[in-house]
């Protein structure tokens, strides 16, 4: 129906005619493309935050390993320090809950088999020479246990060293 054919001004008539029809279906139409062009915009912005999110994540993650670790080497080095001083107690006391944290260190990381190994033997060949040392027992030897300790202390002071160089090769990536 044409809008001329409209003999009196009834909104029905008016609204159905072909020329209201045509004009709110381009308006609709534009109306959609920029709705559309907006979602788009906003798929796009959200995938640009999750990327800086991820990498701000990232960023914390490296830090707090960083530091987990540090403290990890300064509680090898006291128990080193209780161990020459005769303190079997205490370096127990330290290294105890010490070696479920070094296990997931070393779960986290992407160690073969053989590195798994190597660092659980690390583990069992300390804490079994300070629990001799503990119970008095005669097969402590103290040179035994400092040299096992540090060879845990080599391992992640090699842990450390990976994540410094990580962290410096994304500052470095960050800033051209």
């Amino acid at each position: 129906m044409r809008l001329a054919e409209c003999t009196s001004y009834e909104w029905a008539c008016i609204l159905i005619s072909d020329e209201v029809t045509g004009w709110l279906a381009w308006v609709s139409s534009i109306v959609g493309f920029i709705a559309f062009a907006i979602t788009l915009y906003q798929i796009f912005q959200i995938r640009s935050s999750t990327m800086k999110a991820e990498a701000a994540l990232e960023k914390v993650t490296t830090h707090v390993d960083g530091t987990n670790l540090a403290y990890i080497s300064s509680q090898l080095d006291s128990v080193k320090d209780y161990v020459r001083s005769n303190r079997h107690e205490a370096a127990g006391a330290v290294f105890s809950p010490m070696i479920r944290t070094i296990r997931l260190h070393g779960a986290a990381r992407a160690m073969t088999e053989e590195e798994t190994a190597e660092l659980n033997r690390a583990i069992d060949r300390a804490n079994t020479q300070i629990s001799w040392a503990i119970s008095s027992d005669p097969k402590y030897k103290q040179n035994l246990t400092i040299r096992y300790v540090e060879a845990l202390l080599a391992i992640v002071t090699a842990w450390e060293s990976d994540l410094v160089s990580k962290n410096r090769k994304e500052i470095r990536d960050e800033n051209p």
